[in-house]
């Protein structure tokens, strides 16, 4: 395995660790905000419920998923990049 291998694996492992720990945090912020206010309710200010509880975990467990899946590319662009620099 030559430098450029071991970077672009390396940058793969980084961005799929990242990419899981994104996943799990957003996972068990929306698991606990869903906990906490589940009882208070009320489908009538469902808009006013999903923007203040659900939407910011909702956009870090997105993230994750794009970041997960777009880790092979992203890892490979970088090398590209120092490839070109170096």
């Amino acid at each position: 395995m030559n430098k450029i291998e071991w970077t672009e694996a390396l940058c793969f492992a980084g961005l799929r660790l990242m990419a899981v720990a994104m996943l799990l945090f957003g996972g068990l912020q929306l698991l606990f905000a869903i906990m906490d206010v589940w009882y208070r309710f009320d489908p009538n200010y469902f808009g006013a419920f999903f923007s203040t509880h659900l939407l910011r975990p909702l956009i870090v467990l997105v993230a994750g998923g794009l970041l997960y899946g777009l880790s092979p590319k992203l890892a490979g662009g970088m090398v590209r990049c120092l490839q070109r620099s170096g």
